[in-house]
């Protein structure tokens, strides 16, 4: 349960090449910026780590909304599986668990299966993947998979067949208008829903 007098985190992560390969994400980030009751910070996908440091400065019912692109949507993963369980794949991240963060949407805009891909858990509420089935692109195309205590039926997959780094705006995955536009509809509707 959530706190709905906090204002709502949004985090907004950049894929790899940082804000020059993932122009989306900036682009919804100011989008976002102008819904009244949020607060957006982008990161690049690097940085996930300072990500949940920052989360751990917030109040545990703090309402948390996370975007990622490309390796920043796998970095959404381990930001929610850090928070559950204070580790990724065994590692141990942070020096103590603080119980009790949930993420209520998590949005994963063409993940890579080129780095590891953890299952969403009981603390994500709401998953939207953005699945890009372009065959031309070598990056992307791994899925979000649910595991312990996450809800299958909350996960929404879009199938896109856009580009993955294209010099060419709103082409790829991040910078197509449909796409961010679904995107902008998923934020408010968790902002409507805010439990």
């Amino acid at each position: 349960m959530t706190d709905v007098a906090l204002p709502t985190l949004v985090y907004l992560i950049h894929g790899q090449g940082g804000k020059a390969t993932s122009l989306g994400i900036d682009w919804m980030a100011a989008e976002i910026n102008k819904i009244k009751g949020t607060r957006v910070k982008v990161f690049d996908w690097g940085d996930w780590q300072s990500i949940v440091r920052d989360i751990y400065t917030k109040p545990v019912k703090s309402h948390i909304i996370l975007i990622g692109y490309s390796l920043g949507a796998n970095a959404t993963e381990w930001i929610q599986q850090v928070l559950k369980t204070g580790s990724l794949q065994g590692n141990h991240i942070v020096s103590k668990l603080v119980p009790g963060y949930s993420i209520g949407l998590l949005v994963a805009m063409d993940p890579s299966i080129w780095t590891v891909s953890v299952p969403l858990l009981s603390n994500v509420r709401h998953a939207l993947l953005f699945h890009n089935v372009n065959p031309v692109n070598v990056v992307g195309h791994a899925d979000l998979v649910a595991g312990t205590g996450f809800n299958p039926s909350n996960l929404r997959v879009v199938t896109t067949w856009d580009l993955h780094w294209s010099p060419i705006p709103g082409t790829d995955v991040d910078t197509d208008p449909y796409n961010r536009q679904i995107v902008i509809a998923a934020v408010k509707a968790e902002l409507e829903n805010k439990q």
